[in-house]
């Protein structure tokens, strides 16, 4: 009849209707590529579900043995040959070494001390020679000094708190380098100001919460243009090496009653800005200075020359 929706013609009378546990397995005729856990699972939730429908006495559901069949595939218990993964898991060698591993890392890297003081970046670092003290410098314009034996507990991780026993304040502007002087007396930083400063070395056991004492600043060593990068002390010859973005290396005799330059290398025209400076271990009498263009040099203080030059390559190289 005109405008009545047509007539939705089903199969013929009397053909079979395929039960629902027919077509999942008729699926699973057609799918082959489902996962073994999957397949596991339909199996066991068509026999579960056949046995309600015959009336038999139910088994209890399958869950948790599904579960822990999927813990097991996803941990890698069910192998291929030859230890390789059989579609599933990972290997038993790597799923017991792991654990060993991450505890050794985690036992090698605990932090033992934790020093929180400063209020910007640490540039430089120094240990008293003798002493469980060191001494860093900072871009917060201070140099701090820390007992490593006065630690106290903190509260919030396992690693140890220290607290400074002095704060050196003498830099108009960030402190690059420290050197720790002979003895450990002595101390000098290097800072943006291009000046250099010669410190006493306090008391390790003195109370932090005393007043400044401004005999500790022994001498100001001026000379340098810009900051002064890099910073190097020789106990055997008593010489100070210094580095400056003013494109020079100047030494230093830290020790007379007026500090200042003895020797002074230009460098700037020919190898550019020194960043780093070091006496040699065998020879008092040589420093070595590298530069910013990837160039090294070998400078007898004496002569006043420089001996050897180690060129660098560039991006060739």
């Amino acid at each position: 009849m005109d405008g009545l929706p047509p007539k939705v013609t089903g199969p013929p009378p009397g053909t079979p209707q395929p039960r629902p546990h027919e077509a999942v397995i008729l699926h699973l005729v057609l799918s082959p590529s489902l996962s073994l856990a999957l397949y596991l699972f339909l199996c066991l939730s068509l026999s579960f579900s056949l046995s309600l429908a015959l009336s038999a006495p139910p088994s209890p559901p399958p869950t948790r043995f599904l579960w822990l069949l999927l813990r097991r595939l996803h941990h890698g218990h069910y192998r291929g040959r030859g230890g390789e993964p059989g579609g599933l898991g990972r290997s038993h060698r790597h799923q017991r070494q792991r654990p060993q591993l991450r505890y050794a890392f985690k036992k090698t890297w605990n932090p033992k001390f934790t020093l929180r003081s400063h209020y910007d970046g640490i540039r430089s670092l120094a240990f008293h020679h003798s002493q469980s003290a060191l001494l860093t410098a900072s871009e917060d314009g201070t140099l701090k000094l820390w007992n490593l034996q006065k630690a106290v507990t903190a509260k919030k991780n396992a690693a140890l708190d220290v607290e400074p026993i002095h704060a050196f304040r003498a830099h108009r502007g960030p402190v690059l380098a420290v050197a720790m002087g002979s003895n450990s007396e002595y101390c000098y930083s290097g800072g943006a100001d291009a000046c250099i400063h010669s410190w006493k070395i306090p008391d390790l056991s003195m109370d932090p919460y005393d007043g400044y004492d401004p005999s500790v600043l022994s001498h100001v060593l001026e000379g340098h243009g810009d900051a002064v990068w890099g910073l190097a002390f020789s106990p055997t010859s008593q010489r100070l090496a210094s580095c400056s973005a003013d494109g020079t290396v100047r030494i230093w005799d830290p020790s007379s009653s007026s500090p200042a330059c003895l020797c002074t290398f230009p460098t700037a025209s020919e190898h550019g800005v020194p960043t780093s400076v070091a006496f040699t271990s065998t020879e008092p009498a040589h420093i070595v200075a590298s530069f910013r263009s990837g160039d090294t040099v070998l400078y007898d203080m004496e002569v006043g020359s420089a001996l050897l030059t180690l060129e660098s390559r560039g991006s060739s190289g």
